[in-house]
């Protein structure tokens, strides 16, 4: 039988081990911080802004984006990689544009990551 005193540790490490292998049922979470609108008169143009939230240690799904987009991490770190095993290591102030088309996912680092995209669909070629 287990000694009572080593009940308690044992307990704590195993509930530990259990807690840090879990995968967060949230992922991440967005908010809309900038409805849809448009930027110029003939309804062309139109932008979105969200801040992203994403859990620590988490990953986004594999993606590509359809729209430009830019970045800005607010707090946190995170990886943007590939599959093809290229990442760029972003930390709050780092600055990110995507290339359209292009598969890839962001991780966070051990306290999340925070960062407000905006998107913006495509606008008409200037004549």
């Amino acid at each position: 039988m287990l000694p009572v005193q080593l009940a308690m540790p044992l307990a704590l490490m195993v509930g530990a081990a259990i807690a840090a292998t879990t995968t967060p049922e949230v992922a991440f979470h967005d908010q809309t911080l900038r409805t849809p609108s448009h930027l110029l008169d003939d309804g062309h143009g139109d932008m979105r802004m969200l801040r992203i939230s994403v859990q620590p240690g988490a990953s986004l799904p594999l993606h590509r984006d359809a729209v430009p987009n830019a970045g800005y991490l607010v707090e946190g770190e995170l990886v943007v990689s590939t599959p093809e095993g290229s990442h760029k290591v972003m930390k709050p102030g780092d600055c990110l544009t995507e290339t359209l088309d292009a598969i890839h996912r962001g991780t966070a680092g051990p306290r999340g990551a925070t960062v407000v995209v905006f998107y913006a669909n495509e606008m008409p070629a200037s004549s």
